[in-house]
């Protein structure tokens, strides 16, 4: 079932709310921010190193945590608090300064950004391919093939404000619905796990889904894809590794040392074989003992992104049309405004041969 209706749920296109919303996380932020103003600098663990602070995704593996895993983060220590199942709660904890580091999907960095907090995406963190892909779903039985059958509709999601919304708005548009069309669609926050259930029973009419919750979906039956985002755009990246400016100018090794190690993270996932990048992520979820269930990762299909962790203009302004749309930008999106590649190192091309795995024992595997 959908819980908590009234504040689950909205409509297309997402109006004046959302950015009002961010607005108060944002200011809340920039209250801590200069409460805090004199405590920039990140603490150091007893070995020297840079603590970095970070909320981690259950049963899942950030590239920040598989850098350090693979041993690509000498200099800096990272430590978990707490964990989150959603992109832009990820980032708003960055930007009140409760973590150093989060990442989310990139419409997400640039409402928040342009909301006034002082976040910069410093590494690309996942996207979207030919196996790695955001899908819109609905039930076998359901007459609905093309963007006007959404017509007042219902269709659940992760996340409110995230990948998922943009991409349902920006097929909507393109099949050439009305705002008022695309107003009637009604947008509902639900689980993942939780979504295809709800279609079957006739809850919801399609669902976003990605993932294990893709795979358990088509493997249950009853469901069938509607549309993917990359049918959109191609193979193309999604989300970005945040930080705030201030933490980053005063910390500028360590967060060279955490980008360029994403990068170097991300470049080893796409690489290697996805068996070997499967056991890898396994061991170190078992061995950070958070009482997670391992068995999620077999469905890992990589990091959607082929180029490492470098970001480029056209991550940002690829979502120009949906941020104008929902007013969170007024006019064409400066992307220079939202990312830098500064701190990931230009020798990231070459060869890097990670640290041996670990077994549950301590010994290398």
């Amino acid at each position: 079932m959908v819980h908590d209706p009234a504040q689950r749920v909205r409509r297309l296109p997402t109006r004046r709310s959302l950015l009002e919303s961010a607005l108060a996380m944002a200011a809340g932020g920039m209250v801590t921010s200069c409460a805090s103003a004199g405590q920039a600098t990140a603490p150091l663990a007893a070995d020297g190193s840079t603590i970095v602070r970070y909320p981690g995704w259950p049963s899942s593996v950030l590239h920040v945590e598989l850098a350090e895993d693979l041993g690509y983060l000498d200099g800096v220590s990272l430590q978990g608090v707490g964990s989150t199942t959603s992109g832009p709660q990820d980032i708003q904890a960055v930007a009140t300064a409760s973590s150093d580091i989060g990442y989310a999907f990139t419409g997400a960095v640039i409402k928040l950004a342009e909301a006034g907090a002082d976040i910069q995406a410093i590494s690309l963190e996942y996207g979207s391919d030919a196996t790695r892909f955001d899908a819109l779903m609905t039930g076998e039985d359901r007459e609905i093939h093309t963007q006007r059958d959404l017509i007042g509709k219902t269709v659940a999601m992760n996340a409110l404000g995230a990948h998922a919304e943009a991409y349902v708005s920006t097929w909507l548009r393109t099949g050439g619905l009305s705002e008022e069309e695309i107003a009637s669609v009604t947008l509902v926050a639900v689980p993942p796990n939780d979504i295809a259930q709800n279609i079957l029973r006739g809850h919801i009419d399609c669902g976003c889904l990605s993932g294990i919750a893709q795979d358990v979906a088509l493997t249950q039956g009853g469901i069938r894809e509607v549309m993917r985002d990359t049918d959109l755009f191609g193979h193309f990246a999604a989300g970005e590794s945040a930080v705030r400016r201030s933490w980053a100018e005063a910390n500028p090794e360590a967060t060279t040392i955490v980008a360029t190690g994403m990068d170097r993270a991300i470049r080893w996932a796409a690489d290697r074989p996805r068996d070997e990048v499967i056991d890898r992520l396994q061991s170190f979820v078992a061995r950070r003992d958070r009482n997670e269930k391992t068995e999620p990762l077999t469905h890992y299909k990589g990091p959607g992104l082929g180029s490492g962790g470098l970001m480029s203009d056209t991550d940002f302004t690829r979502w120009e049309p949906w941020l104008n749309a929902t007013r969170i930008v007024d006019g064409p999106v400066t992307p220079g405004d939202y990312y830098t590649n500064d701190y990931i190192r230009n020798d990231t091309a070459a060869a890097i041969t990670p640290a041996p795995a670990t077994s549950l024992s301590g010994a290398p595997s």
